[in-house]
C-alpha cells in the first residue's frame, strides 16, 4: 500500500481503484503497470518465518519429486479470500498457446467464517480449465486400476509423496492414494482405504 500510495500517479486508472478499495495485490496483475510492478517490494522479503518453513519444505517436496516450478513473486490469484501460497500449473508444450495455465489455486483458511462459520475449517483447494486439461489428457478406465493406500502416524509426507510418485511411474495400472492427516488413528485411516476400495494398504512408520 505504501509503496503504489507514494507511486499513485503513476498508476493506470483502474489500479487506482484498486488502490483506494483495498485490492492492492490486483495491482501486481495488471499488465498497463507492469513497469511500475517490477520495482514493487517481493513478497518472500516479509514471510514471518513459519510461513517461509511452509513455503521451502513446499518447494523441497516438488524437487522431491521432479516437479520443475518457477517462484512467481507477482501472481495473484482472482480471489481474495485466498491466504499464504498460491499457484498455478502451466502447459509448457506449446499447444495451448497465451490459454497456457491448466489450473490454480492454494489456501484459503479463513473462507469458512466468511461463509457464516464460528470457526476456522482449514482448507485448501484448486480449480482448473476443464477443457484445456481434457486436451491434455489421455481417457483412463480407473474400473481397471489397482488401488493402493499409503498410511502413516509419522510426520513423513515428502517420502510418501516420493513414493507415491514412483509408484504411479513403475507400476502399471495403480491408483495411489495418501493419508495426509496424522492424527488420525490407525483404525480411522483403515476406514478411509476401505472406502476407497483399496486392494492393498502400505503401512509406513518407525518399525514397519
Amino acid at each position: 500500500v505504501q509503496f503504489y500510495t507514494d507511486k499513485k500517479d503513476q498508476l493506470s486508472e483502474s489500479s487506482q481503484k484498486r488502490l483506494s478499495n483495498g485490492t492492492v495485490l490486483r495491482i501486481l496483475d495488471s499488465k498497463e503497470d507492469a513497469t511500475l510492478n517490477s520495482n514493487a517490494p517481493s513478497i518472500l522479503d516479509f514471510l514471518s518465518s513459519e510461513e517461509k518453513t511452509k513455503f521451502d519444505r513446499t518447494i523441497a517436496i516438488l524437487a522431491q519429486l521432479g516437479v520443475k516450478c518457477c517462484i512467481n513473486t507477482r501472481l495473484v490469484r482472482g480471489l481474495d479470500y485466498y491466504e499464504g501460497l498460491v499457484f498455478e500449473v502451466v502447459d509448457e508444450s506449446n499447444t495451448l498457446g497465451a490459454q497456457n495455465a491448466l489450473g490454480g489455486g492454494g489456501r484459503y483458511n479463513k473462507l469458512s467464517i466468511q461463509l457464516g462459520s464460528k470457526e476456522k475449517i482449514f482448507a485448501f483447494g484448486f480449480a482448473g480449465g476443464v477443457e484445456r486439461l481434457l486436451y491434455q489428457l489421455e481417457p483412463i478406465d480407473n474400473n481397471q486400476k489397482l488401488r493402493v493406500s499409503l498410511i502413516s502416524t509419522e510426520n513423513i509426507l515428502p517420502q510418501l509423496s516420493v513414493l507415491k510418485n514412483r509408484m504411479q511411474k513403475e507400476v502399471p495400472d495403480v491408483l495411489v492414494d495418501i493419508n495426509y492427516d496424522t492424527r488420525l488413528s490407525f483404525k480411522k485411516m483403515f476406514k478411509r482405504a476401505d472406502k476407497l476400495n483399496s486392494d492393498y494398504v502400505i503401512i509406513l512408520g518407525k518399525n514397519e
